[in-house]
């Protein structure tokens, strides 16, 4: 569709408004579906990054208070 001048293109014959909400709409919808799982990702990734280091804390405690055995 050929339009005179960028006004016209952005009023469209008094459909614009809808036309370009629509297309808001959809590149929100977009952007949030490429970007909150990215989020998520980054969120478990960093809570599994401090479990393991807890647990590696924890296998070292323990392995310090561990009572060497004594030969029989």
């Amino acid at each position: 569709m050929m339009f005179d001048s960028v006004e016209a293109a952005l009023h469209m014959q008094g459909h614009g408004f809808y036309v370009w909400m629509a297309y808001a709409v959809t590149w929100i919808t977009i952007g949030g579906l490429i970007i909150l799982p990215l989020r998520r990702k980054s969120a478990l990734l960093k809570g599994i990054a401090q479990r393991a280091k807890i647990e590696d804390q924890q296998k070292v405690k323990n392995k310090a208070t561990d009572k060497p055995k004594q030969p029989r």
